[in-house]
């Protein structure tokens, strides 16, 4: 698992549009880090708790928005 984990980090980036600093100026604290928060994914995946989440519209918000006739 610390090896998908390490191969998952080197892709996460904070968004290019969105200065570091600004996170501090608005008052944002996080309280995970990403490594919980991939090794809590995987474990989900691991377990079957996510199932389907290539197909399954609950894991695209335009396919949801559609599906309720959301304009």
């Amino acid at each position: 698992m610390a090896e998908r984990i390490y191969a998952m980090k080197n892709f996460i980036h904070t968004p290019p549009h969105i200065p570091v600093n600004a996170y501090k100026k608005l008052g944002f604290k996080p309280t995970h880090s990403i490594e919980t928060a991939m090794e809590d994914l995987i474990e989900a995946f691991e377990t079957g708790k996510l199932r389907n989440t290539l197909s399954d519209i609950r894991y695209f918000n335009i396919k949801t928005m559609k599906a309720v006739n959301l304009q």
